[in-house]
């Protein structure tokens, strides 16, 4: 497996979000929530003009509104993705990942690509996360109310029914054991076939501490904790070659990848499956309805190239 350090990295990283100003030209699509760190377009607008912002909603869970734009934007048409992106024109597109749903952000990454558009995706870590008043094993955090069920993202298709022994999961590991312990019970992988997959470095030291605690008792049971695998948490591109290696070394599995961690990791597993197309890989989300403050203040703020990407891997 090739060293992470020798594989291009295509992030620009500040400190704090007020250090962040895109270039003039082009657009900026984003969505507030009552998350801190999703406020801080506000400031960002104050001091970098020259650039279209849009705030997008997301309507149920396939549609979305774009301000400015009269059409509600079909998350599952390919055609009504494409005629609003087309509509922002052709210059580099922002697209702020920080306060998207999974539903809304896969598809209009996947379309922007498809369109050759200058993309790059833009997201903000939280300073903290919500713990629970009454933490049980597994649940230091209180990040989610309820989930609706595994199923694919918009314009991310399932694959076939396929043999249980060809089946892997690549779990893509956050704070919510009970998310993993759901998804293995649904998808069913034998346990050589489980690859979890840890954010570290975490956002903070000790994150990864947490999650591997939180994920423990289910590692354990299905023999899975030799099989820890670790991309940085704030990083596409590396979980990206982290599911590219685990690919290479499973030549014959078809990849099931559960985005139950960070964005960053979500995104990566994203772009896995689309540059180039990898037709032996599934994204699959357990569609979760997450608490409104989850999160408490902004730290770092990652911009990530993903066209730049796309174009040094071969395109999409």
């Amino acid at each position: 497996m090739e060293e992470l350090r020798s594989r291009p990295l295509f992030t620009a990283v500040y400190d704090a979000v007020d250090q962040f100003a895109p270039a003039s030209g082009g657009a900026y699509l984003y969505a507030a929530s009552e998350e801190e760190r999703s406020q801080h377009v506000t400031g960002l607008q104050a001091r970098a003009g020259g650039l279209r912002y849009v705030q997008l909603e997301q309507v149920g869970d396939f549609g979305a509104r774009a301000e400015g734009y009269a059409p509600e934007i079909g998350l599952r048409s390919q055609g009504s993705i494409g005629d609003f992106l087309a509509g922002l024109g052709d210059q580099t597109l922002y697209l702020d990942i920080t306060g998207l749903n999974h539903n809304l952000w896969a598809p209009l990454v996947r379309m922007a690509l498809q369109g050759g558009l200058a993309l790059k995706v833009v997201y903000v870590e939280p300073r903290s996360y919500a713990t629970s008043p009454s933490p049980r094993e597994g649940e230091q955090f209180e990040l989610s109310e309820s989930k609706r069920g595994i199923g694919p993202l918009p314009l991310f298709t399932s694959l076939a029914a396929r043999p249980r022994d060809t089946i892997g999961l690549a779990a893509l590991l956050g704070f919510e054991g009970a998310r993993l312990k759901y998804f293995i019970e649904q998808v069913q992988p034998t346990k050589d076939h489980l690859f979890p997959i840890v954010g570290m470095p975490g956002f903070r030291p000790e994150y990864p501490i947490h999650a591997v605690e939180a994920n423990g008792r289910t590692l354990s049971e299905n023999g899975a904790v030799q099989a820890i695998r670790f991309a940085r948490a704030n990083c596409p591109f590396s979980c990206y070659y982290v599911l590219t290696d685990i690919l290479a070394a499973h030549p014959n599995l078809h990849l099931k990848v559960a985005m139950i961690g960070t964005k960053p990791h979500a995104l990566g597993a994203v772009l896995r499956m689309i540059v180039p197309a990898t037709p032996a890989i599934e994204l699959v989300y357990d569609h979760v309805r997450r608490k409104a403050k989850r999160t408490s203040g902004a730290d770092h703020c990652l911009v990530y190239d993903v066209s730049a990407f796309s174009q040094m891997i071969g395109g999409i």
